[in-house]
């Protein structure tokens, strides 16, 4: 492997295994956040000072080697009760967000778009379509 390679950062190098054991009230001592409902990867949320090794906000890649990237929090859940203690967490702390790409730097990443690919909340007041007209072309009181 050439050098240039070895010195490079990559996220996998950051990656790390914790492993828990339920508490008396059966529960694990942290909760989870995002996942596929939100759009993201579950996220570690609130932890319990005794456990250690978990952090706010790192992402959650597998449990017991079972991949969790794409499930929803729910299904992370289930995955979690299927397991017999302990329970192995593969986790990575996310990387911050560049400000060049953040978009309260730079709004105009968003509004950019076209009003006109914009879904229309309200009636057209474009001169060329008149009310009374369907979008397929007929006129609405033939209806």
């Amino acid at each position: 492997m050439s050098k240039s390679l070895k010195r490079k950062s990559h996220w996998t190098n950051r990656v790390h295994e914790v492993v828990l054991s339920r508490g008396p009230n059966g529960d694990l001592g942290f909760d989870l956040q995002g996942g596929a409902e939100m759009g993201q990867f579950p996220v570690i949320g609130d932890v319990k000072p005794d456990r250690r090794g978990l952090h706010l906000d790192e992402l959650l890649l597998e449990v017991n080697d079972t991949p969790v990237a794409g499930l929803t929090v729910r299904d992370v859940w289930a995955v979690v009760r299927h397991c017999k203690d302990p329970v192995r967490f593969k986790c990575v702390k996310q990387a911050p967000i560049h400000p060049s790409i953040h978009p309260s730097i730079h709004p105009s990443i968003h509004p950019s778009i076209h009003p006109a690919s914009q879904p229309a909340s309200q009636p057209s007041s474009h001169p060329s379509i008149h009310p009374s007209i369907h979008p397929n072309g007929i006129l609405e009181q033939r209806f």
